[in-house]
């Protein structure tokens, strides 16, 4: 299920709006490219874990962690500059996905999302200016009903 998690949270992203060109998969940090003219971002949503469904349970849900990647670039020779528009970038992220928690009711045909909470937040160690990352784990928990 972690295929349907990661593109059902790319899409919504995609249709939220957000100032950042949103992308599935992995990628080398120093090919990022944010948009600096435009003040456009970069988000990267990948596959992290997934625990089972544990079928001696009565209720058969699985969690699923996505990884979410912010990334942003800024030249300014004030650094508070780029950290703010990082900071920007990153409450648009998390106000999206709490949108997505509370919108959305299923991520692919008979699995359905019962809760989303990021779990971590933290700055990239490969965060080089001009530019400037962020790390999220998102955990989602989901009911598939087609086992």
């Amino acid at each position: 299920m972690w295929l349907e998690a990661v593109r059902s949270i790319a899409a919504y992203l995609r249709d939220k709006g957000i100032n950042a060109t949103v992308q599935i998969g992995g990628y080398a940090p120093p090919n990022v490219r944010p948009d600096e003219a435009n003040r456009q971002g970069c988000i990267f949503v990948m596959r992290d874990s997934e625990r089972p469904q544990d079928t001696n349970n009565l209720i058969e849900d699985a969690v699923i962690t996505i990884s979410v990647d912010v990334w942003v670039k800024s030249s300014s020779p004030d650094l508070e500059e780029g950290y703010a528009l990082l900071y920007e970038l990153e409450h648009q992220l998390e106000k999206a996905l709490y949108s997505f928690r509370d919108e959305v009711n299923f991520i692919a045909d008979g699995v359905q999302l019962l809760n989303l909470v990021i779990t971590e937040r933290m700055g990239s160690a490969e965060s080089l200016r001009p530019r400037l990352g962020s790390h999220y784990s998102i955990a989602l928990t989901v009911y598939d009903s087609n086992k």
